[in-house]
C-alpha cells in the first residue's frame, strides 16, 4: 500500500502569497506552495481550512510516517487525532502464481 495525498484539517487560514498559504496546523505556522496545495477551502468563523496535500509534506509537517500512522490509528484515529483523511491509496496486487493447463479445449464444443 502507498498513500500519495491526503486531505488535512488546519485550525486555522492565516494568508496567502501569490505563490503561498500561509496556515496553522498543530499550534505551528506554516507556509505551504500552492502549486502542492489542491482545493484548499476556508470554512466557519474560526477560518479552518481543508486542503489536499501530498503525503511526503503531511509527513514533513507532522515527523511520523504516514503508512504507519494509518497502520497504528486507521481511518478513525487518522480523522479524530491527526484531523486528516487519506484521498489517494495505491494498493499493490500480486497475483498467484497458476501452473497452465496442457489442454484447455472444451469436450461440448469440440466437432
Amino acid at each position: 500500500m502507498k498513500i500519495s495525498k491526503v486531505k488535512v484539517r488546519f485550525s486555522k487560514y492565516i494568508t496567502e502569497t501569490n505563490k503561498a498559504y500561509c496556515l496553522e496546523y498543530g499550534g505551528q505556522k506554516l507556509w505551504i506552495p500552492k502549486k502542492i496545495c489542491w482545493g484548499l477551502i476556508v470554512v466557519g468563523n474560526d477560518c479552518h481550512a481543508w486542503a489536499t496535500l501530498p503525503a511526503w509534506k503531511f509527513e514533513e509537517m507532522t515527523g511520523r510516517n504516514l503508512e504507519e500512522l494509518y497502520q497504528d490509528y486507521g481511518t478513525e484515529g487518522l480523522r479524530n487525532i491527526f484531523c486528516c483523511q487519506l484521498e489517494t491509496v495505491i494498493e499493490y496486487h500480486t497475483p498467484d502464481k497458476i501452473n497452465p493447463i496442457p489442454d484447455n479445449t472444451i469436450t461440448d464444443l469440440k466437432k
